[in-house]
């Protein structure tokens, strides 16, 4: 109803936010295909791109993040070409605010990495971001960092990494506050 009045009265900040919330926690809860629609739709709010502000960039952010989860599960080419798009973006923010972007920019660069096949570069990044969002007190990021890393050793086969990873998303969702995140990472474990 809310997303319904706000998209009637054209309160686009409103709107933005609304659908921001709901593919955050789509792509939270490994809903990527959803995510991926809710993203998609987000798209078409107007907004000025010479001023970009804080929630947009977040969203282009968790757009590169859900591109590369799709891009991972379909191995459609589209994807991945979106993801590098949003990754372009977040390097650019990066170099102007790096306390602020580094851990996202490394995040991403690690989901592509490990699309291209880098596993190496995949890893060191995982763990710059993890580095990067505790140094600079981002909780929730660090939280879904240390869970994307432990879904890459998983991918990888090496289940003892994955665990220590899925433990430590664990711990930095409860921290943060987010208990059913934590349940649902507790109760979804592989192993």
């Amino acid at each position: 109803e809310l997303l319904d009045y706000a998209s009637k009265h054209e309160h686009f900040s409103l709107m933005s936010s609304i659908m921001m919330k709901i593919t955050w926690l789509n792509y939270l809860f490994g809903n990527y295909e959803l995510a991926g629609k809710w993203a998609e739709e987000m798209r078409e709010i107007p907004y000025n791109e010479d001023n970009t502000t804080v929630s947009q960039c977040v969203h282009v952010f968790y757009e590169g993040l859900i591109y590369c989860a799709l891009a991972r599960k379909t191995k459609e080419k589209r994807w991945k070409r979106k993801a590098a798009a949003s990754l372009t973006n977040i390097k650019k923010w990066a170099s102007h605010a790096p306390c602020n972007y580094d851990n996202k920019l490394n995040l991403i660069e690690a989901e592509f990495a490990s699309l291209m096949g880098e596993k190496e570069r995949s890893a060191e990044k995982y763990k710059s971001s993890i580095s990067a969002a505790g140094t600079h007190k981002f909780l929730p990021e660090q939280a879904l960092a240390y869970e994307r890393a432990a879904i890459f050793y998983l991918e990888e086969g090496d289940n003892s990494s994955a665990s220590w990873y899925y433990g430590q998303a664990h711990n930095a969702y409860l921290e943060w506050g987010a208990k059913a995140k934590a349940n649902h990472i507790r109760e979804h474990l592989p192993f």
